[in-house]
């Protein structure tokens, strides 16, 4: 990516020709999104921990994150991705060979429609440790059919404001930078809108420089971005639901019952309650199949909410076997998934 407005900015372009980096996730209950089968990065999670936005990679803070690390000119860089229920938080920890100037910084860019151009509107986040403020919110505008980013097209001088936070520190021979981001903030012009299920492609500008001896290096990663192109596949940041449990009643259904109800228990993390659900969106589903809860839900009370479904309709759409039930819905308009096995019988001679 080229940039206008650092002063002394060297900038040496790098392509990926191959990107297999490892991903390390936690076990997420996700929105049912198709997922590509191309090399790209998938990176998703969701925290209930607010991390310290202060430049410096706390363990505990980022344990929830989905991580992905990779080599690039010689830069080791490790990424951590996750999200709550407002904003989307991100670190990287990248070698700093030119250690503890205040010249380093770091772009994350947003490709929101996946197409690899950087178009009018598209996000960028930078942190800056000589900037003031550190941490700022761009949008793109497009210069003559150049796609960069310009003194001019801070959110805040378009009448925008600056969402978010950030922070950077030089430490042990590596800069680790943090920061968050609404993911809906009240700057629609200028900021993406994302809720749990959305994708939203990205790719890092990393810079290494010490403006008083004229030296640096620029590296992108998962890839690079010139003339407002992307070289190489961006990754993908998915926004992860709040992860929930789910427990179905009951373990072992029999086709020949004439019961009236299945039984769900929709369990949530701590922080969020279930009295938020919006029970008319709950649905049972079986592959293609679905079955909408009961509108009185049985019983509610601090992280657990019980609902019933129809025995008889759950019966039409399961097979004798081992069937994973999955339930859907929104809490506070945000989708939440979440599934349980159960076993299916049916007595009788020739059946399970």
């Amino acid at each position: 990516m080229r940039t206008e407005g650092f002063k002394g900015a060297l900038l040496s372009a790098s392509i990926i020709t191959s990107l297999m980096v490892p991903v390390v996730a936690t076990t997420l209950i996700l929105s049912a999104n198709p997922v590509s089968a191309s090399p790209r990065i998938y990176l998703s999670a969701f925290t209930t921990k607010t991390p310290t936005i202060d430049g410096v990679i706390n363990s505990e803070e980022w344990q929830d994150a989905a991580v992905s690390t990779g080599m690039e000119w010689g830069y080791e860089i490790t990424l951590f991705v996750m999200n709550d229920m407002e904003n989307l938080y991100v670190a990287v920890r990248v070698s700093d060979f030119l250690k503890g100037t205040p010249d380093d910084y770091l772009w994350v860019i947003f490709d929101h429609d996946h197409d690899n151009v950087l178009e009018n509107g598209e996000d960028a986040l930078r942190i800056y440790e000589r900037g003031d403020p550190c941490f700022s919110d761009w949008f793109c505008e497009r210069h003559n059919g150049w796609g960069g980013w310009g003194t001019d097209v801070t959110d805040v001088g378009h009448k925008g404001t600056n969402d978010g936070s950030g922070a950077t520190v030089s430490t042990n021979g590596f800069r680790e930078y943090e920061l968050s981001h609404p993911l809906d903030s009240a700057d629609d012009p200028h900021d993406f809108s994302l809720k749990a299920g959305d994708t939203v492609g990205f790719t890092l500008e990393i810079d290494d420089f010490d403006v008083d001896i004229g030296r640096g290096k620029n590296v992108g990663w998962p890839t690079e971005l010139i003339d407002g192109v992307f070289t190489g596949p961006p990754g993908d940041i998915m926004i992860a639901s709040p992860p929930l449990s789910i427990s179905i009643s009951p373990d072992t259904l029999n086709l020949r019952s004439r019961g009236r109800w299945i039984t769900c228990f929709i369990e949530l993390p701590e922080g969020y309650d279930v009295a938020d659900i919006d029970v008319s969106t709950v649905r049972l589903h079986v592959d293609e199949n679905n079955v909408p809860a009961e509108p009185r839900p049985m019983g509610i009370g601090g992280h657990k909410l019980m609902v019933k479904f129809s025995r008889p309709a759950v019966q039409a759409i399961v097979s004798v076997g081992e069937v994973e039930l999955k339930i859907t819905g929104l809490i506070d308009s945000i989708p939440f998934e979440g599934s349980d096995t159960i076993r299916v019988i049916k007595p009788g001679k020739g059946n399970g």
